[in-house]
């Protein structure tokens, strides 16, 4: 498999190969940007920093959002299903797909507790 780099609006993503349903990727992160605040029904994730040499490990329903501060930040994502599964709850790039239509955020619980809402 050829490593394959997509630019993103808060920088670039090289995904460096898949083995067993398992994808790894390097995202690069340009100072001052993030990306969406988001979460996932199925993909799991482990995000590793490789400048600070910490990991977090992010389950379906985590709303997260990585971000670089003062400098470009650098993470390995090691991650297991597909790259389609993604709710964006906000974005600085006008990418969320209105998801109030769908999910409500409770965000005194943790952020993980999520309630579907009824459409009328």
């Amino acid at each position: 498999m050829e490593m394959t780099k997509i630019d993103k609006p808060w920088g670039y993503e090289i995904l460096l190969g898949e083995l067993r349903g398992w994808r790894v990727k390097i995202l690069h992160i340009t100072k001052g940007h993030r990306l969406s605040k988001q979460y996932h029904r199925e993909k799991v994730e482990y995000m590793f920093n490789l400048d600070d040499e910490t990991w977090e490990f992010i389950p379906p329903f985590k709303v997260h959002r990585p971000e670089a501060h003062e400098d470009d930040c650098t993470i390995m994502e090691l991650s297991k299903g597909s790259d389609e599964d993604i709710i964006r709850l906000e974005d600085d790039y006008g990418r969320v797909e209105d998801p109030s239509a769908e999910f409500k955020i409770q965000e005194t619980y943790g952020l993980q507790a999520l309630k579907p809402i009824a459409s009328s």
